[in-house]
Protein backbone atom coordinates (compact mmCIF):
# COMPACT_ATOMS: atom_id res chain seq x y z
CA UNK A 1 0.00 0.00 0.00
CA UNK A 2 2.85 2.81 0.75
CA UNK A 3 4.21 1.76 -2.78
CA UNK A 4 1.02 2.45 -4.13
CA UNK A 5 0.93 5.80 -2.96
CA UNK A 6 4.58 6.97 -3.11
CA UNK A 7 3.50 6.62 -6.95
CA UNK A 8 0.71 7.87 -6.48
CA UNK A 9 2.12 11.41 -4.99
CA UNK A 10 5.33 10.62 -7.17
CA UNK A 11 3.05 10.83 -10.66
CA UNK A 12 1.16 13.99 -8.57
CA UNK A 13 4.27 15.80 -8.24
CA UNK A 14 5.33 15.52 -11.65
CA UNK A 15 1.72 16.26 -12.55
CA UNK A 16 2.36 19.59 -11.03
CA UNK A 17 5.96 20.64 -12.15
CA UNK A 18 4.27 20.07 -15.65
CA UNK A 19 1.90 22.81 -14.72
CA UNK A 20 4.16 25.33 -13.17
CA UNK A 21 6.75 24.43 -16.79
CA UNK A 22 3.57 25.29 -18.56
CA UNK A 23 2.58 28.32 -16.80
CA UNK A 24 3.13 31.34 -19.00
CA UNK A 25 6.20 33.89 -17.90
CA UNK A 26 4.72 38.21 -17.64
CA UNK A 27 5.34 39.69 -20.80
CA UNK A 28 7.94 41.74 -20.03
CA UNK A 29 10.99 43.55 -22.45
CA UNK A 30 14.07 41.86 -22.56
CA UNK A 31 16.15 45.49 -21.84
CA UNK A 32 14.72 48.50 -20.92
CA UNK A 33 15.30 52.38 -20.10
CA UNK A 34 13.28 55.17 -18.94
CA UNK A 35 14.04 58.49 -18.10
CA UNK A 36 12.79 62.15 -17.45
CA UNK A 37 12.86 63.77 -20.94
CA UNK A 38 15.44 66.77 -20.90
CA UNK A 39 13.49 70.08 -20.66
CA UNK A 40 13.45 71.64 -23.83
CA UNK A 41 14.66 75.45 -24.35
CA UNK A 42 14.56 78.18 -26.60
CA UNK A 43 12.54 78.07 -29.71
CA UNK A 44 15.22 76.29 -31.94
CA UNK A 45 13.85 72.67 -33.92
CA UNK A 46 11.07 71.15 -32.41
CA UNK A 47 11.46 67.49 -30.94
CA UNK A 48 9.63 64.71 -32.54
CA UNK A 49 7.51 63.40 -30.01
CA UNK A 50 5.97 59.99 -29.85
CA UNK A 51 6.77 55.99 -29.83
CA UNK A 52 8.40 54.33 -32.53
CA UNK A 53 8.71 50.61 -33.73
CA UNK A 54 6.98 47.39 -31.45
CA UNK A 55 5.69 44.74 -33.07
CA UNK A 56 3.79 44.92 -36.47
CA UNK A 57 5.81 48.19 -37.45
CA UNK A 58 9.44 47.61 -39.73
CA UNK A 59 11.67 47.32 -36.40
CA UNK A 60 9.41 44.66 -34.33
CA UNK A 61 11.93 44.01 -31.58
CA UNK A 62 12.84 47.97 -30.63
CA UNK A 63 10.71 50.60 -29.32
CA UNK A 64 11.72 53.81 -28.68
CA UNK A 65 9.97 57.32 -27.38
CA UNK A 66 10.60 60.82 -26.79
CA UNK A 67 8.55 63.50 -24.67
CA UNK A 68 6.00 60.98 -24.35
CA UNK A 69 3.51 62.12 -20.90
CA UNK A 70 2.71 59.38 -18.88
CA UNK A 71 -0.47 59.85 -20.12
CA UNK A 72 0.83 59.03 -23.17
CA UNK A 73 2.28 56.14 -22.04
CA UNK A 74 -0.54 54.64 -20.04
CA UNK A 75 -2.98 54.75 -23.16
CA UNK A 76 -0.34 53.00 -24.71
CA UNK A 77 -0.11 50.37 -21.50
CA UNK A 78 -3.72 49.92 -21.75
CA UNK A 79 -5.45 50.18 -24.89
CA UNK A 80 -7.59 53.31 -23.79
CA UNK A 81 -8.48 56.72 -24.61
CA UNK A 82 -6.70 59.64 -22.46
CA UNK A 83 -10.24 60.37 -21.26
CA UNK A 84 -10.54 56.67 -19.67
CA UNK A 85 -7.87 57.48 -17.70
CA UNK A 86 -8.16 58.88 -13.95
CA UNK A 87 -5.37 60.44 -12.13
CA UNK A 88 -2.63 63.15 -11.15
CA UNK A 89 -3.04 66.08 -12.89
CA UNK A 90 1.07 65.93 -13.54
CA UNK A 91 0.33 62.58 -15.97
CA UNK A 92 -0.44 65.29 -18.38
CA UNK A 93 3.06 67.38 -18.09
CA UNK A 94 6.07 65.12 -17.13
CA UNK A 95 7.85 63.45 -20.03
CA UNK A 96 9.66 60.61 -20.40
CA UNK A 97 12.10 58.59 -23.09
CA UNK A 98 12.11 55.24 -23.46
CA UNK A 99 14.24 52.68 -25.14
CA UNK A 100 13.32 48.84 -24.97
CA UNK A 101 14.37 46.05 -26.73
CA UNK A 102 11.47 43.20 -27.35
CA UNK A 103 11.54 39.53 -27.04
CA UNK A 104 11.76 38.02 -30.86
CA UNK A 105 8.60 37.13 -32.03
CA UNK A 106 6.62 38.96 -29.56
CA UNK A 107 3.13 40.36 -30.52
CA UNK A 108 0.75 43.50 -30.67
CA UNK A 109 -1.81 41.89 -28.10
CA UNK A 110 1.70 41.37 -25.79
CA UNK A 111 2.98 44.70 -26.54
CA UNK A 112 0.75 46.41 -24.17
CA UNK A 113 1.08 44.04 -20.63
CA UNK A 114 4.74 44.74 -21.32
CA UNK A 115 4.25 48.28 -21.24
CA UNK A 116 1.93 47.97 -18.25
CA UNK A 117 4.90 45.45 -16.24
CA UNK A 118 7.36 48.42 -16.91
CA UNK A 119 5.49 51.26 -15.48
CA UNK A 120 4.77 48.77 -12.29
CA UNK A 121 8.71 48.09 -12.30
CA UNK A 122 9.93 51.94 -12.83
CA UNK A 123 6.88 53.88 -11.01
CA UNK A 124 5.08 51.79 -8.76
CA UNK A 125 2.33 51.78 -11.16
CA UNK A 126 -0.72 50.58 -9.51
CA UNK A 127 -4.43 50.45 -10.89
CA UNK A 128 -8.06 49.57 -11.01
CA UNK A 129 -10.85 49.45 -13.50
CA UNK A 130 -13.95 50.92 -12.80
CA UNK A 131 -17.21 50.85 -15.39
CA UNK A 132 -19.08 54.46 -15.69
CA UNK A 133 -21.71 55.49 -17.74
CA UNK A 134 -21.34 58.84 -19.89
CA UNK A 135 -21.85 60.42 -22.94
CA UNK A 136 -21.40 58.60 -26.59
CA UNK A 137 -21.70 59.11 -30.19
CA UNK A 138 -22.91 56.89 -32.88
CA UNK A 139 -21.81 58.32 -36.30
CA UNK A 140 -23.95 57.50 -38.75
CA UNK A 141 -25.22 59.22 -42.16
CA UNK A 142 -26.97 61.92 -42.49
CA UNK A 143 -30.31 61.28 -43.92
CA UNK A 144 -31.19 64.74 -45.09
CA UNK A 145 -28.19 65.02 -47.23
CA UNK A 146 -26.44 61.61 -47.64
CA UNK A 147 -22.60 60.88 -47.51
CA UNK A 148 -20.55 63.70 -49.44
CA UNK A 149 -17.44 61.59 -48.89
CA UNK A 150 -14.64 61.26 -51.71
CA UNK A 151 -13.63 57.84 -52.12
CA UNK A 152 -9.97 57.77 -51.93
CA UNK A 153 -7.70 56.90 -55.34
CA UNK A 154 -4.48 55.07 -54.57
CA UNK A 155 -1.46 57.21 -55.85
CA UNK A 156 1.95 55.75 -57.45
CA UNK A 157 4.59 55.43 -54.75
CA UNK A 158 6.72 58.26 -54.04
CA UNK A 159 10.42 58.01 -56.05
CA UNK A 160 12.00 57.90 -52.95
CA UNK A 161 9.53 55.37 -50.83
CA UNK A 162 10.80 53.64 -48.49
CA UNK A 163 14.42 55.64 -47.90
CA UNK A 164 15.86 56.13 -44.66
CA UNK A 165 13.23 58.09 -41.88
CA UNK A 166 13.68 61.92 -41.42
CA UNK A 167 15.87 63.36 -38.62
CA UNK A 168 14.63 63.60 -35.20
CA UNK A 169 14.61 67.26 -35.85
CA UNK A 170 12.42 69.45 -38.22
CA UNK A 171 11.39 72.90 -38.43
CA UNK A 172 8.06 74.32 -37.70
CA UNK A 173 6.90 75.14 -41.64
CA UNK A 174 5.34 78.74 -42.44
CA UNK A 175 1.75 78.80 -41.22
CA UNK A 176 -0.65 80.80 -42.64
CA UNK A 177 -4.79 81.13 -42.80
CA UNK A 178 -6.54 81.34 -45.98
CA UNK A 179 -9.55 83.19 -46.79
CA UNK A 180 -12.00 81.41 -44.58
CA UNK A 181 -9.90 81.88 -41.68
CA UNK A 182 -8.80 78.30 -41.24
CA UNK A 183 -4.78 77.02 -41.21
CA UNK A 184 -3.69 76.50 -45.07
CA UNK A 185 -2.08 73.61 -45.43
CA UNK A 186 2.01 74.36 -45.87
CA UNK A 187 3.53 72.87 -48.63
CA UNK A 188 5.28 69.48 -48.00
CA UNK A 189 3.45 69.01 -44.72
CA UNK A 190 3.08 65.48 -44.07
CA UNK A 191 4.66 64.44 -47.20
CA UNK A 192 1.84 64.36 -49.05
CA UNK A 193 0.56 61.30 -47.73
CA UNK A 194 -1.48 59.98 -44.61
CA UNK A 195 -3.75 62.38 -42.23
CA UNK A 196 -2.01 66.05 -41.59
CA UNK A 197 -3.97 68.52 -38.89
CA UNK A 198 -3.19 71.95 -37.91
CA UNK A 199 -5.00 73.36 -34.44
CA UNK A 200 -4.43 77.23 -34.17
CA UNK A 201 -6.12 78.94 -30.97
CA UNK A 202 -9.91 78.65 -31.92
CA UNK A 203 -9.34 77.20 -35.31
CA UNK A 204 -8.63 73.62 -37.06
CA UNK A 205 -8.75 71.70 -39.79
CA UNK A 206 -7.61 67.96 -40.91
CA UNK A 207 -6.61 67.01 -44.25
CA UNK A 208 -7.82 63.10 -44.37
CA UNK A 209 -6.02 60.55 -47.33
CA UNK A 210 -7.30 57.20 -47.03
CA UNK A 211 -9.12 57.22 -43.82
CA UNK A 212 -11.81 54.71 -43.00
CA UNK A 213 -14.90 55.14 -40.79
CA UNK A 214 -13.49 53.67 -38.13
CA UNK A 215 -10.41 55.73 -38.21
CA UNK A 216 -12.43 58.34 -38.57
CA UNK A 217 -14.56 57.37 -35.47
CA UNK A 218 -11.40 56.92 -33.67
CA UNK A 219 -10.11 60.41 -34.26
CA UNK A 220 -13.60 61.91 -33.76
CA UNK A 221 -13.33 59.82 -30.08
CA UNK A 222 -9.92 61.44 -29.15
CA UNK A 223 -11.37 65.04 -29.98
CA UNK A 224 -14.84 65.06 -28.47
CA UNK A 225 -12.89 62.76 -25.19
CA UNK A 226 -16.16 60.71 -25.40
CA UNK A 227 -16.19 57.43 -27.78
CA UNK A 228 -17.19 57.22 -31.14
CA UNK A 229 -18.95 54.04 -32.55
CA UNK A 230 -19.37 53.98 -36.15
CA UNK A 231 -22.66 52.71 -37.78
CA UNK A 232 -22.19 54.78 -41.15
CA UNK A 233 -21.94 51.26 -42.93
CA UNK A 234 -19.30 52.96 -45.01
CA UNK A 235 -16.58 50.57 -45.86
CA UNK A 236 -14.21 52.17 -48.11
CA UNK A 237 -11.24 54.62 -47.97
CA UNK A 238 -12.08 58.17 -48.24
CA UNK A 239 -10.73 61.24 -49.06
CA UNK A 240 -11.36 65.31 -47.03
CA UNK A 241 -11.15 67.78 -45.45
CA UNK A 242 -12.59 69.18 -42.01
CA UNK A 243 -12.19 72.47 -40.93
CA UNK A 244 -13.71 73.42 -37.59
CA UNK A 245 -13.96 76.16 -34.47
CA UNK A 246 -11.59 74.60 -32.18
CA UNK A 247 -12.95 74.22 -28.21
CA UNK A 248 -10.67 73.72 -26.11
CA UNK A 249 -9.85 70.46 -27.38
CA UNK A 250 -5.83 68.97 -27.97
CA UNK A 251 -4.01 67.62 -30.40
CA UNK A 252 -1.35 64.24 -29.46
CA UNK A 253 1.20 67.55 -28.42
CA UNK A 254 -0.83 69.01 -26.34
CA UNK A 255 -3.15 72.19 -26.58
CA UNK A 256 -3.50 73.79 -30.16
CA UNK A 257 -0.94 76.33 -30.85
CA UNK A 258 -1.41 79.93 -30.83
CA UNK A 259 -0.83 82.07 -34.65
CA UNK A 260 1.89 84.51 -34.99
CA UNK A 261 0.18 87.80 -34.77
CA UNK A 262 0.38 88.43 -38.10
CA UNK A 263 -2.13 85.45 -38.63
CA UNK A 264 -5.09 87.32 -37.27
CA UNK A 265 -7.85 86.66 -39.14
CA UNK A 266 -10.74 88.96 -40.11
CA UNK A 267 -13.44 85.49 -39.61
CA UNK A 268 -15.12 85.67 -36.59
CA UNK A 269 -14.39 82.30 -34.96
CA UNK A 270 -17.70 82.27 -33.26
CA UNK A 271 -19.29 82.06 -37.17
CA UNK A 272 -16.44 79.04 -37.66
CA UNK A 273 -18.90 75.96 -37.01
CA UNK A 274 -17.96 73.28 -34.26
CA UNK A 275 -16.47 70.02 -34.92
CA UNK A 276 -20.14 67.96 -34.57
CA UNK A 277 -21.91 70.72 -37.06
CA UNK A 278 -18.66 70.41 -39.40
CA UNK A 279 -19.04 66.60 -39.48
CA UNK A 280 -22.82 67.06 -40.46
CA UNK A 281 -22.43 69.87 -43.09
CA UNK A 282 -18.86 69.39 -44.72
CA UNK A 283 -18.90 65.28 -44.83
CA UNK A 284 -23.05 64.08 -44.68
CA UNK A 285 -22.16 62.22 -41.44
CA UNK A 286 -24.05 62.86 -38.03
CA UNK A 287 -22.46 62.53 -34.67
CA UNK A 288 -25.99 61.16 -32.86
CA UNK A 289 -25.58 61.85 -29.07
CA UNK A 290 -26.34 58.64 -26.92
CA UNK A 291 -25.41 57.10 -23.28
CA UNK A 292 -23.11 53.84 -22.86
CA UNK A 293 -20.94 52.30 -20.34
CA UNK A 294 -17.24 53.17 -20.71
CA UNK A 295 -13.92 51.35 -18.98
CA UNK A 296 -11.82 53.77 -16.85
CA UNK A 297 -8.23 53.28 -15.52
CA UNK A 298 -8.29 54.62 -11.92
CA UNK A 299 -4.71 55.44 -10.97
CA UNK A 300 -4.17 54.40 -7.36
CA UNK A 301 -0.71 54.87 -7.28
CA UNK A 302 2.46 56.56 -9.49
CA UNK A 303 5.15 57.85 -8.59
CA UNK A 304 6.69 60.79 -11.01
CA UNK A 305 9.98 60.09 -10.75
CA UNK A 306 11.28 56.31 -12.52
CA UNK A 307 13.64 54.31 -10.30
CA UNK A 308 17.17 54.24 -12.32
CA UNK A 309 18.28 51.99 -14.75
Amino acid sequence: MMRIVAHVLSAFALCCCGLSAQTPAKPEFEVASIKPSPESGGRGPMMRMGGRGGPGSKDPTRYTAQGMTMMDLLTVAYHVKRYQISGPEWLTSARFDINAKIPEGATKEEFGPMMQNLLAERFGLVVHHETKQMPVYDLVVFAKTGSKMKEHVDEPPAPNEGAAPPPAQFTMPKLELDKDGFPALPANFGGGRGNSMIMMRDRARLWARGETMPQFAEWASDQLSKPVTDSTGLTGKYDFILSWRNENMVGPMGPPMPPPASLDSSVDAEALPTLIAAVQEELGLKLEPKKGNVDFVVIDQVEKVPTEN
